[in-house]
């Protein structure tokens, strides 16, 4: 197995940036990480903010089992990034399904059992409780930039950066927030992320993929599968 060297979410490999290899093994002639290969995903300390909402969940909570004290319950757990409650009888009467995503995006086996535990153990036991991940919906970004000024490789490597910023587990990006469960990618949100770059000017982007708007169920979540950037210079007009 692969061991991070570093602790917290920044040292969360995403898929498809693993692609090199140090040192030469007889008989391996490429590597890849895809977007399931994470075991045990590192996440930071919670923050003020992450604090704050579990203390209003806390209050919440004392409703009753509404579906505040089902977040409040898989909150509780460390490790647990977002929970999304689907309570309209995702699988016939009286059931619940308790949707939960890592500091890496798709939990991990033991995050689940983690999270199952605390939850089994606090709810109605006329409710049908499901603790798991959300249905992962794979994404290849491919796109073209249209630069009018900069430097090209400075700006394909920050608009990759801020791409990557949009999915749980690429490193944190100011003034961008990983998609949720249940989130849909427009195309729009991609070009505004690579628009946003600050090495240079970019004029427009073309998307080979997706090549239309991604949509997502209640229980789905984006995942970045690969990501390949190119540009061309822009022509005056």
């Amino acid at each position: 197995p692969v061991q991070a060297e570093d602790y917290g979410a920044a040292a969360n490999v995403t898929a498809g940036m693993i692609n090199e290899i140090a040192t030469i093994v007889p008989g391996v002639d490429s590597v890849e990480n895809r977007a399931d290969w994470l075991i045990s995903e590192g996440s930071d300390k919670e923050d003020d903010a992450a604090l704050f909402e579990r203390y209003v969940l806390a209050w919440q909570e004392k409703n009753g089992c509404t579906k505040h004290a089902y977040e409040a319950w898989a909150r509780s757990v460390v490790g647990v990034a977002s929970v999304k409650i689907v309570d309209q009888h995702p699988r016939g009467q009286g059931t619940v399904d308790v949707v939960i995503t890592g500091a890496a995006g798709a939990p991990t086996q033991l995050l689940i059992d983690a999270v199952d535990a605390v939850v089994q153990a606090k709810a109605p036991i006329n409710d049908d409780a499901l603790v798991k991940g959300p249905e992962l919906v794979a994404v290849d970004i491919v796109g073209e930039l249209e630069i009018v000024s900069g430097d090209p490789p400075a700006i394909l490597a920050e608009a990759e950066q801020r791409l990557r910023g949009l999915f749980y587990g690429g490193a944190a990006v100011k003034g961008i927030v990983p998609m949720r469960v249940g989130q849909d990618i427009p195309l729009d949100l991609l070009r505004w992320a690579v628009l946003g770059v600050t090495a240079g000017r970019v004029k427009r982007t073309t998307w080979t993929s997706p090549a239309e708007d991604v949509g997502v169920s209640d229980d789905g979540l984006t995942v970045l599968n690969s990501i390949s950037l190119s540009y061309v210079w822009a022509s005056e007009e």
